[in-house]
């Protein structure tokens, strides 16, 4: 079925090529440093800026771009352009099969992915950069900066800033690296190519990026390098997309199962922290053993002698059935936890931001902090749960 719809696609291709000259392939150069792959789904706002701000830049490279399913006024504008190579698919063959495809039309030692909502900032040395920070490593995450255009888009922002701060202490103090955003990327061809691309997965990324680290590559975080992102501003999409992530990250677990378990344990000071910046509320959960009982107790005690005499409202509330000290004690043990764990992220994540040039505003933190990462975690074990329990794999409008 899939080789029959490959025909079809390339077939519809070639036609168009013939009839509308939509393959363009005028720029020839013998050494190509960086081949630039951008998938399209139907259209991109940003597609033509993008290959004009590529096509400036001081360094021997090649764009293509991959579009499933061209609206006219895509195909329209990318008939006013010169200088790229295109492939079109006019039936939707999904994100992994575009970019395994415009991947045999690559011949740059460097391939850099770029998703349809991505913004690249106007600079003529931004490949030259990407290709010389990759020198001597196998693959390069970028960093990502939410554009803030909506009151979801700047939570989306802290959500994007913490995986990034994560990436950045992480590569700092180990010099290891687990994650590649797959929204803007840089591998190396041959490295590509030896992992036979991009495994038909819902999230192709996360599963490259673990590929490429349980088999020993060497993954870089750029922190001077970076893209702009555009995100949703509707709640209803951002839930989807979310599930979605949450589903293909629960794929992974199930495909890699044991190995995965062994780098997990092998390489616990990487991966227990990507877990607290993934859902940092969560932080207090994993902290709260770590509060001693004695330090709760004497808080406790000392509320207790603070109040003195004892107000009418605490003894109603004491008298009742279900109130016992080892009850408040708990409570107490959370609330402890909950604070010092707080602490703890407000300050990593507030100096790394300044490190990392991220705006940081306290009310934005904390709606983000209380908030979006306790629903992000809720709509993740949901993911899980279908994928481990029910088997559910199928996405909403969405093709691999």
């Amino acid at each position: 079925m899939e080789n029959s719809q490959h025909s079809r696609s390339l077939s519809s291709f070639k036609q168009l090529q013939k009839d509308k000259n939509l393959m363009i392939n005028e720029h020839k150069t013998e050494n190509v440093y960086v081949s630039v792959v951008i998938p399209i789904y139907k259209e991109s706002s940003l597609l033509l800026r993008n290959i004009q701000v590529l096509l400036e830049q001081n360094l021997e490279k090649e764009v293509v771009v991959v579009v499933d399913e061209p609206t006219e006024k895509t195909k329209e504008e990318l008939k006013k352009v010169n200088g790229i190579k295109i492939i079109i698919h006019e039936e939707r063959v999904g994100k992994v099969s575009a970019v395994n495809e415009a991947i045999t039309l690559c011949s740059g030692e460097v391939i850099l992915f770029l998703d349809g909502d991505v913004e690249l900032p106007k600079d003529k040395e931004f490949l030259r950069k990407i290709f010389e920070e990759m020198k001597d490593y196998d693959a390069l995450d970028i960093k990502k900066i939410i554009v803030r255009d909506s009151f979801l888009a700047k939570l989306i922002y802290y959500d994007y800033a913490s995986l990034n701060i994560f990436s950045w202490l992480s590569f700092k103090s180990t010099r290891k690296l687990i994650t590649l955003n797959g929204a803007a990327f840089a591998i190396k061809k041959e490295v590509l190519l030896k992992l036979n691309g991009f495994n038909k997965m819902i999230t192709e990324d996360i599963d490259l990026a673990i590929r490429l680290f349980m088999n020993g590559y060497k993954l870089k975080y750029s922190e001077n390098i970076f893209v702009y992102c555009y995100t949703h501003s509707s709640l209803r999409k951002w839930l989807k997309q979310r599930l979605r992530w949450a589903k293909g990250g629960a794929e992974i677990v199930a495909i890699y199962n044991k190995r995965l378990m062994l780098e997990v344990i092998k390489n616990f000071e990487i991966f227990f922290p990507f877990l607290v910046f993934l859902f940092p509320s969560f932080f207090s959960l994993i902290f709260y053993p770590l509060v001693p009982n004695s330090m709760a107790y004497g808080i406790f005690t000392t509320i207790l002698l603070s109040i003195g005499n004892v107000q009418q409202p605490f003894l109603t509330i004491a008298m009742l059935p279900w109130f016992k000290p080892t009850t408040a004690i708990s409570l107490l043990k959370g609330a402890i936890a909950m604070t010092i764990s707080t602490l703890i992220f407000f300050v990593i994540f507030y100096v790394s931001s300044r490190k990392l040039s991220y705006s940081f505003s306290v009310i934005e933190f904390f709606l983000f902090y209380f908030v979006y990462s306790f629903l992000s975690f809720i709509v993740a074990v949901i993911g899980f749960a279908e994928v481990l329990i029910f088997k559910k794999y199928q996405c909403e409008n969405w093709k691999v």
